[in-house]
């Protein structure tokens, strides 16, 4: 009878330790992937190179002040691509942040920037509004990534894929 119930609670613990390690292994597939060191000026040179910055100028602080409302300096590193035509939404935005805690802020900063263009294009801006609609905001670690306007798409690849390499 004591052999019976010493199998019994072996038989039970290699089971937990099977499903725990599958557990485990499944966690690890199912994670986000990691984000690398991301090397901005050669993914700056890959923006333009395709083609995707071309009605685009490189943003300055101030710009990145008024429209996001965000201090870059308080940033890692950061590209900013904003539009040299007022009737143009589209832009580019990547920020590395010091902590990935800072990236839910961020990405408030980026909802309301669409929701105040919404407000500006929704009545007259046809063509404007459906970009709008079509913005993209992305996180990965510490890096923060926000797109809209024509090549929204292209761009956000691109940065996924510098990111996640």
């Amino acid at each position: 009878m004591n052999q019976i119930t010493r199998d019994k609670a072996l038989y039970i613990v290699s089971m937990i330790l099977i499903f725990l390690a599958v557990s485990l292994f499944l966690l690890y597939r199912l994670r986000e992937p990691a984000a690398v060191d991301t090397d901005f000026e050669a993914l700056q040179q890959a923006l333009e190179a395709q083609g995707l910055t071309e009605e685009l100028s490189f943003g300055t602080e101030a710009n990145l002040k008024r429209n996001f409302d965000i201090f870059p300096s308080q940033y890692v590193k950061y590209i900013y691509y904003t539009p040299t035509d007022f009737m143009s939404v589209d832009e580019i935005l990547l920020l590395e942040l010091t902590e990935a805690s800072e990236a839910e802020k961020l990405a408030e900063a980026c909802r309301k920037r669409i929701e105040k263009q919404v407000l500006m294009f929704e009545n007259y801006g046809t063509d404007q509004y459906s970009l709008l609609q079509e913005a993209r905001i992305y996180q990965n670690g510490r890096y923060l990534c926000f797109c809209c306007g024509h090549h929204s798409r292209e761009a956000m690849d691109l940065i996924r894929s510098s990111i996640e390499r």
